[in-house]
């Protein structure tokens, strides 16, 4: 039988999240409906799991009545009902900027127009030839702009040609900011989207932003040069404009842009590493360590585990050994729990396995948890590089078939990561036979072979393998 939505979302909530919940429900501003709230109050007992029936549950509920499924599904619906409620609510007591709109547009509904002016004028103020620190920030602005406008019409007073143009300027920097950090985020992803080149105006939004003074609106600027970078533009005048206005706007640019910014910044780095450019390897690598520094992977942006991976894989790589096992012991506990010792233990492993100390690298690696996939497929894969490198052949063959199967089960990982993954396999067991004198090959025909079969996970690491044969 298929799990009510209601058990579903509501699994989701912690225990605080529930209690508070419990409170909005009782709130009779909210629900005066005395069988919602009798029945949540049951409800809530069996949180998560809600592994019990819906006889059960009725009867619990309401003990002095028979089972009435259709009344049992109709207060699902109210509690669903109020559980969005709830999370409206929430979101609203988080976003001080909406708050404050809504105060504005009460008044106006209240006819309150001179109040409701002098409130515009008073938020507006600190915005004026203020740059924007964010996107939201641009909307807001816009906003506040547009209300102006409208509440002097309301008023029917006659708005100043400034204030008209004031609004439009904010609408365009809003809106194309908003296109560029949207471009952005297409062509940082584009191996997954299916478009061509000219089919998101891209050209189009580069000529109207190149209009703007980007000296005026750093954050526009910095989305534009990036969307250049991303979009192949010339690296030699886009790159230096960029890193030049992150150096000067830290303090403007609010956290949230900064973690996007950086990101794509990385990304964009180990594509060019991927091309070719090696030079950019230590380039990602110094942008994490100013993530760092500004506390923006752990602090006020959001922890994400592929960065932490990478972080690993380019401290490896670029033999930085120390300073990164001092990033993975100073950081351990600000993991999230779920997470800490399978990263802490698979970044271990790593670094042992990059310093050819594989017998500590096995030890780490039985501490790991598979309790994400791209992890556990990160473990296999290193396993596999460890019996390849200690020549232990049994195991390595096993392993082989044991991590074949896994990847072609799999429905949580990306179809272009499976196949990397897969690729990666293919091209490891073929060196090894190689290397240990059951195939016939050469190493030319092998690198041919590396080079010709995309996507792959690490080509790099296979090629050093050859270079040692």
């Amino acid at each position: 039988m298929k799990r009510p939505k209601l058990y579903t979302q509501l699994a989701t909530l912690s225990r605080k999240d529930l209690r508070r919940f419990g409170e909005f429900v009782a709130s009779p501003y909210y629900t005066r409906h005395e069988e919602t709230q009798t029945f949540f109050a049951t409800l809530r007992k069996h949180h998560p799991a809600f592994a019990i029936s819906d006889e059960k549950l009725f009867a619990q509920a309401f003990p002095r009545r028979p089972y009435d499924n259709s009344r049992l599904r109709v207060l699902r619906t109210y509690v669903l009902e109020l559980l969005h409620r709830f999370w409206v609510v929430e979101e609203l007591e988080l976003d001080a900027k909406m708050k404050l709109r809504m105060k504005i547009r009460g008044l106006g509904r209240q006819g309150l127009a001179e109040e409701q002016r002098k409130e515009i004028v008073k938020a507006k103020a600190p915005l004026d030839d203020k740059p924007l620190g964010s996107m939201p920030g641009a909307y807001h602005a816009y906003n506040l702009a547009e209300s102006l406008v409208d509440s002097n019409m309301r008023m029917e007073k006659r708005s100043a040609a400034a204030d008209v143009q004031a609004m439009l300027r904010r609408l365009d920097e809003f809106a194309l900011g908003n296109r560029l950090k949207v471009l952005c985020a297409v062509w940082n992803q584009r191996a997954n989207y299916s478009f061509e080149r000219g089919d998101l105006g891209l050209e189009e939004t580069l000529n109207l932003v190149e209009r703007l003074h980007l000296d005026q609106q750093p954050l526009i600027g910095l989305y534009f040069h990036l969307l250049q970078l991303l979009n192949d533009g010339d690296h030699e005048v886009h790159f230096p404009a960029l890193r030049k206005l992150l150096r000067s706007n830290q303090g403007l640019v609010e956290s949230d842009e900064l973690v996007n910014i950086f990101g794509f910044l990385i990304n964009y780095c180990l594509h060019a590493n991927n091309q070719g450019r090696r030079e950019f390897l230590r380039v990602a690598f110094e942008t994490y360590q100013e993530m760092i520094a500004l506390d923006l992977l752990f602090g006020q942006g959001t922890f994400s585990a592929n960065s932490y991976k990478n972080i690993l894989a380019l401290g490896a790589r670029l033999k930085e050994f120390t300073w990164t096992r001092g990033f993975l012991e100073e950081n351990y506990l600000r993991l999230p729990e779920r997470w800490r010792d399978g990263v802490f233990h698979y970044g271990h492993a790593y670094l042992d396995f990059a310093e050819g100390k594989y017998r500590d690298a096995k030890r780490h690696l039985l501490e790991v948890e598979f309790y994400d996939q791209l992890y556990r497929s990160s473990h296999q894969a290193l396993l596999l590089r460890i019996y390849y490198e200690t020549d232990e052949v049994e195991p390595f063959f096993a392993l082989v078939e044991t991590f074949r199967r896994y990847l072609n089960r799999n429905n949580d990982l990306s179809a272009v990561m499976i196949t990397a993954l897969q690729n990666q396999v293919t091209l490891t067991k073929r060196i090894f036979e190689f290397k240990i004198g059951e195939r016939e090959a050469t190493v030319d025909g092998l690198r041919a072979e590396i080079a010709s079969m995309k996507p792959m996970v690490d080509a790099g690491w296979l090629l050093e393998k050859l270079a040692e044969m």
